[in-house]
């Protein structure tokens, strides 16, 4: 779903089929409706065919169609930015869990965050800790949290417990679910 900023300021909302291109630089493509947005310029272009003269064109969702019409609707997150609330115990073992960022393209910053809510690990309540620090295990063996993220969501998976480096020892403890609180955080990074 887009909008096209038009010379007058009025808007007319339409659609395409083909998904936007967001590039750092080089030339945008000319393909007949094909939109390319050039991060480093902070341009726009929709390509006609032969050329792609610079556009005001606005992604603002997408929508799912069936034989009678539009079925479901996503609107994109405005500023390209999501952060969720926070959700109280940490989730259980072998159990994935994502949100909806909803962001249109997968995020160059997606993480996993967990907030201390009564003191653990030698962190006070407040202290936060993002997943390249944590990590995950079976009960035998760690490995950095596996946090995966789409176009449209961030997820987590974690193995049996959830480990951290003792905040006064530095030592390798389990954390206590309950005393912890997450969140979701996506960046489009731009």
């Amino acid at each position: 779903i887009v909008v096209t900023v038009n010379a007058d300021g009025t808007l007319t909302p339409g659609y395409t089929i083909l998904p936007p291109i967001y590039q750092w630089g080089g030339t945008p493509s000319t393909t007949n409706a094909q939109y390319t947005f050039n991060i480093s310029e902070m341009k726009g272009y929709l390509g006609n065919g032969s050329t792609a003269p610079e556009s005001f064109v606005v992604f603002v969702g997408e929508a799912a169609t069936g034989g009678s019409g539009v079925i479901s609707t996503v609107a994109y997150s405005y500023n390209g930015r999501y952060e969720s609330a926070l959700t109280a115990t940490l989730p259980a073992a072998n159990t994935a869990t994502a949100v909806s960022h909803n962001i249109g393209e997968v995020p160059r910053v997606a993480d996993w965050r967990i907030r201390c809510t009564t003191a653990d690990a030698g962190f006070l309540v407040g202290d936060e800790l993002e997943a390249g620090v944590l990590y995950t295990n079976d009960g035998a063996v760690n490995v950095s949290f596996p946090v995966s993220a789409s176009k449209l969501d961030v997820s987590v998976i974690v193995q049996t417990n959830i480990v951290v480096n003792h905040k006064t020892t530095s030592a390798r403890v389990g954390v206590t679910r309950a005393s912890w609180s997450y969140r979701f955080v996506a960046d489009r990074g731009w």
